[in-house]
């Protein structure tokens, strides 16, 4: 029993220091965007602690508060120190971190936290995909279209079922490059195919035709 509860003992030290190493390799960007949907859907998944849930809980409803920002990313990143071992709780805690710097209007930091989650390689495969749709909003309102361009293609070659609100940001990203008219074409395409478009989708649309 000693001997069986001694192997466990092992077994979990090496897949914790497999998981710091992997942590720190670091991935670059035509890394990641290389990665197929085969890669990311066999990643494995995990859960959060407890401890580490009830704190998210707790992050969550301040977000919901008006004036608390200050005070959910100093609880953001003492929480960051609690996980900084555990890749997979650190790679959500990042992209967490990433939303709220994106509602501040904090590209840079957004950019840096979003790419920090991805690095970890432990973000699952619906993460992964949400990530790059907001890396490509990312880039777009920062002005880099080429780069903007690169991250929605990568989401579109990953997703299963595309959703409206990406051909919306495609579309967007391509009247930036000049192409109004394939801009045009994607937004009709969805407001043909959607019973209930949304009052946003005609004014881009209307806009397009002027």
């Amino acid at each position: 029993m000693f001997q069986a509860k001694y192997s466990m003992l092992i077994q979990y030290l090496f897949i914790s220091f497999f998981c710091v190493l992997n942590l720190f390799a670091g991935a670059s960007e035509k890394e990641i965007l290389a990665l197929t949907k085969k890669d990311l859907k066999a990643r494995q998944s995990f859960l959060s602690s407890p401890a580490v849930y009830q704190r998210l809980q707790r992050i969550y409803h301040l977000m919901s508060q008006k004036n608390k920002i200050g005070l959910v990313l100093k609880l953001v990143d003492q929480l960051e120190d609690v996980v900084k071992n555990r890749p997979f709780e650190l790679a959500r805690l990042y992209v967490l971190k990433a939303r709220i710097y994106f509602s501040k209007d904090d590209l840079k930091k957004a950019e840096l936290f979003y790419y920090k989650a991805l690095e970890t390689k432990y973000l699952s495969y619906e993460d992964h995909l949400a990530v790059l749709l907001d890396m490509a909003s990312v880039h777009l309102f920062q002005n880099h279209y080429q780069k903007a361009d690169r991250w929605i293609q990568k989401w579109f070659a990953l997703a299963e079922h595309p959703v409206p609100d990406a051909y919306m940001l495609k579309a967007a990203i391509l009247v930036e490059k000049g192409q109004k008219k394939e801009a045009l074409k994607l937004v009709m395409q969805v407001i043909n195919e959607t019973s209930h478009p949304k009052e946003n989708w005609l004014a881009f649309a209307t806009s397009l035709l002027l």
